[in-house]
């Protein structure tokens, strides 16, 4: 093992005195001894730093030295054919190169390709080369042996580092402010307050790193994060190109100082041509810090101030929690691209981790994002995901009861402001809704007119007929019956109540309800009804439309988790619903209601993370809004629906009937039928659905989640592949 500070004083003797170049991990010591002698040049990136030692020869004649990993011999190829080549200049310098990736020593994977090829690259480009002796005589040897063949060539020679070739060295702490952050503090608390579906993009060093193990510590997926784990300072051009390609311009770089300025020039092309919706946050320690601590020259610029020559529409530098917190929030509506300089210090966590994940397993998750095309359960939101990571809590504890009671009040208040109705909230599947709606809201005298023109009407029909309730149905699969018919079939049958299925999720027919509750609440006719699909999804006003009971579930318009059922009922209906005797103990409406009300709990075990996941649920339906979620379900299937009809699809679904949330498509353009079209889009981490009409083949698409037009445009591009068009 070589003393660094006896090989520096090696290369004094051998009259080389100028150093530059690009830290490395292997050559951090002997970094560390350059750095600290108050004469090296720690260069933007390695293409400078040769442009730098062939300055220095021009103006001196001695022999410079460069240093840099292998990664970055890229950057260095075309200053060392295209000027210091003995055919051309003729620039004599020793390029000091540590070898990560070397055949037979396990590296990271970003490093296996170019350590492969680094003696072969430099055999391509003429420049002899040793690979360093540990060993102090036979490496003293070597480098008087380079620095003769570079002054007889007048050309690049080059030493190959080895993993601890060099002993340790510590360089003197960089001065920095006081009271900075932690990087790690700064992403966490980045990553917490950024959009949850919005693309992140980290640089390559320990940023990625911490990136990784955050969304571990929170139990938070990866498939938001693409992690780049080598090509340093490219972090920035890779955020532009996604950004650049998708509809809604929408990407956060998460960049670092000496990688921000290793490609400065990118830095114009996102300011004068990135999107609205593009982020650029600079964590700015002023260090090479992965590689070991070396400085960069980030303190002493105003970045911000360049970003704004460069382009950006707005550009801030923060150094505390508070003003972090502050800047992203102002973020909502910025229109961009903006730049956040974030100032942290230096050094990291001892046993902070690498991804465990591979960079291929990561890229298929980032660009694969599970999407569900089917009714429900839909595609979640990360912070749904994230909110049902909760510590184990006893259900019968007041804390949860409270939070029992805040999803009933959110719930309530979602469905008619004014206090008209009540939910009573039960651990089940939206069949579990249904049945207790039915079971509990007719009485048994009572008989039940069912509305059948779907799969989920007759199923209404099969539950009202095991629950023992006389049925009576109209309809047939397809477009729905008129509102005439709707009366006479009152009429001749007497029913007392009506169930109907708003939006029939077999078909993608949405049932004309206001019509529906007019006519049967003109004869005292009870409306009950299955809005599985529809609430939280569709504006509805329970003024015009008064229903008496409605059935749903968490996890489809309103974006939670599967596990949880409600029943919404009239408030005026409470005393009514009270003297009728469920037909279930389990799913009694007016006992789960009562139960809550009084004792602040469920009556029987609830499912715990279902529910917090279902309180951010709620949260985000509140902050979107029904009507603005109703558009971008609308958009959505347009988009959608467009597509597949220029692809050649057929709707099953009747023109003017359409519930622009669901549609059913007939198989004829899908020549292998069902089965293979669904295998390769799932390939693609897309699901379809398959169809339940009668003597008809079909399948679904629905658009209910968290779903956005990049999505579907995605969706279409895999349709085509699968296809073959």
């Amino acid at each position: 093992m070589l003393d660094p500070q006896a090989f520096a004083g090696w290369l004094q003797q051998a009259g080389v005195r100028f150093t530059a170049g690009v830290p490395d991990s292997l050559l951090k010591s002997l970094n560390a001894v350059f750095t600290a002698s108050g004469t090296d040049h720690i260069a933007a990136n390695e293409g400078g730093a040769v442009a730098l030692a062939i300055g220095h020869h021009l103006a001196t004649g001695d022999i410079p030295l460069v240093y840099l990993q292998n990664s970055g011999l890229g950057n260095t190829v075309n200053p060392l054919t295209s000027l210091a080549d003995p055919a051309v200049y003729g620039i004599p310098l020793l390029l000091v190169i540590g070898w990560r990736g070397e055949p037979g020593v396990k590296d990271e994977p970003q490093h296996v390709a170019m350590g492969r090829q680094t003696p072969a690259v430099l055999d391509s480009v003429d420049v002899p080369y040793q690979v360093l002796s540990p060993e102090p005589e036979t490496a003293r040897t070597q480098l008087k042996d380079l620095l003769e063949t570079a002054r007889r060539r007048s050309g690049p020679v080059a030493l190959l580092v080895r993993k601890d070739t060099f002993g340790p060295y510590r360089a003197p702490a960089i001065d920095e402010p006081a009271g900075l952050m932690t990087r790690e503090a700064a992403i966490a608390r980045i990553l917490d307050r950024l959009p949850a579906d919005l693309p992140v993009v980290a640089t390559t060093g320990m940023a990625s790193r911490e990136v990784f193990e955050h969304r571990v510590r929170r139990g938070e997926p990866h498939d938001r994060d693409f992690l780049t784990v080598g090509g340093m300072g490219h972090a920035s051009q890779i955020a532009l190109g996604l950004a650049l390609a998708r509809p809604d311009g929408r990407v956060c770089c998460l960049d670092g100082d000496g990688a921000f300025l290793m490609h400065l020039g990118g830095a114009a092309l996102i300011g004068t041509g990135a999107p609205a919706g593009f982020r650029h946050i600079v964590l700015n320690n002023a260090a090479h810090d992965s590689v070991g601590g070396q400085p960069t020259v980030a303190d002493r610029i105003d970045l911000p101030a360049v970003a704004r020559a460069l382009g950006y529409r707005r550009a801030e530098r923060v150094d505390t929690e508070a003003a972090l917190d502050t800047a992203l929030a102002a973020w909502t509506e910025a229109e961009g691209p903006v730049f956040l300089e974030v100032r942290v210090r230096t050094g990291a966590r001892a046993d902070l981790g690498r991804p465990t994940a591979s960079p291929s397993d990561q890229k298929t998750a980032f660009m694969n994002r599970p999407i569900l095309l089917n009714p429900g359960p839909g595609t979640t939101s990360e912070a749904v995901k994230r909110a049902a990571w909760v510590a184990d809590i006893c259900p019968r504890e007041y804390a949860f009861g409270d939070v029992l009671k805040e999803c009933v009040g959110r719930l309530e208040a979602l469905a008619d402001p004014a206090g008209r109705y009540h939910a009573a909230l039960f651990a089940a599947s939206g069949t579990g809704a249904v049945e207790a709606m039915i079971g509990s809201a007719v009485p048994r005298n009572g008989r039940l007119l069912v509305v059948t023109n779907g799969s989920y009407g007759f199923r209404m029909r099969d539950i009202a007929r095991r629950l023992g309730i006389e049925t009576v149905t109209i309809g047939e699969f397809g477009a729905p019956p008129s509102a005439e018919e709707i009366a006479r079939a009152l009429d001749i049958s007497a029913c007392t109540h009506m169930a109907v299925v708003h939006h029939e999720t077999s078909t993608g027919v949405l049932n004309p309800l206001a019509e529906y509750t007019a006519v049967a609440q003109a004869r005292n006719v009870r409306v009950l009804v299955d809005a599985m699909s529809t609430f939280g999804a569709w504006p509805y006003d329970f003024e015009a439309v008064p229903v008496d009971y409605l059935a749903s579930s968490s996890n489809k318009g309103l974006q939670g988790l599967a596990g949880l059922a409600f029943v919404l009922f009239r408030a005026d209906r409470t005393e009514e619903l009270a003297s009728i005797e469920a037909r279930s103990l389990y799913l009694d409406v007016g006992a789960q209601w009562k139960g809550l009300r009084t004792t602040g709990q469920l009556r029987f075990t609830p499912p715990v993370p279902i529910v917090y996941a279902f309180r951010q649920a709620l949260l985000e339906t509140e902050a979107e809004g029904v009507e603005a979620r109703h558009r971008r379900y609308t958009g959505n299937y347009r988009i959608l629906r467009e597509g597949m009809e220029a692809m050649g699809f057929r709707r099953f679904t009747p023109d003017g009937w359409e519930s622009q949330i669901l549609a059913a498509w007939h198989l004829d353009r899908l020549p292998h039928g069902f089965g293979p079209f669904h295998d390769a889009l799932l390939a693609e981490g897309i699901t379809i659905y398959p169809g339940v009409i009668p003597e008809t083949g079909t399948f679904r698409t629905a658009v209910i989640g968290d779903l956005h037009p990049p999505d579907l445009h995605r969706v279409l591009d895999a349709m085509g592949k699968a296809l073959g068009d």
